[in-house]
């Protein structure tokens, strides 16, 4: 059983068995990068068959994740409230208003595609120079 690592990780092992299973082979749950040289050339391509229905399916899998993930984030995270906010004042009182740091509302700010003001924007604002415009929200793939 793998442990730790992304909920994705985890779940090779099912992926691997279910395939294997749908399949009717048994390999096992690693399997070896080269095949070895008594081995015949009907295995060898079953096997690159089968190993290559198991990448697909961990792709799925981690495509999958992503998108849940994105989802569960913009449930707790409003986007274009967020954007709205960021772009009214730094980014260190909007992360106090969510009750996270400043990292971590950064981290969700990249991972759902909002632009931030760039560095000096709000000493340019304070002072009364022109600061950098505000881009519009761009979609989200």
């Amino acid at each position: 059983m793998v442990s730790g690592g992304e909920p994705w990780d985890r779940a090779k092992v099912r992926i691997r068995s279910r395939v294997c299973h749908e399949s009717g082979s048994e390999l096992p749950s690693i399997l070896p990068p080269v095949m070895s040289m008594n081995t015949s050339a009907t295995i060898g391509s079953a096997s690159g068959i089968l190993r290559s229905r198991i990448e697909e399916e961990e792709e799925k899998q981690k495509a999958q994740y992503r998108r849940w993930a994105l989802d569960d984030l913009m449930k707790r995270y409003p986007r274009e409230k967020i954007y709205e906010e960021i772009w009214a004042e730094p980014m260190i009182k909007v992360a106090k208003r969510y009750n996270v740091s400043d990292v971590a509302l950064a981290k969700v700010r990249r991972k759902l595609n909002i632009p931030r003001p760039g560095r000096g924007y709000w000493e340019k604002k304070a002072a009364g120079k022109p600061a950098s415009t505000r881009p519009a929200l761009p979609v989200l793939n």
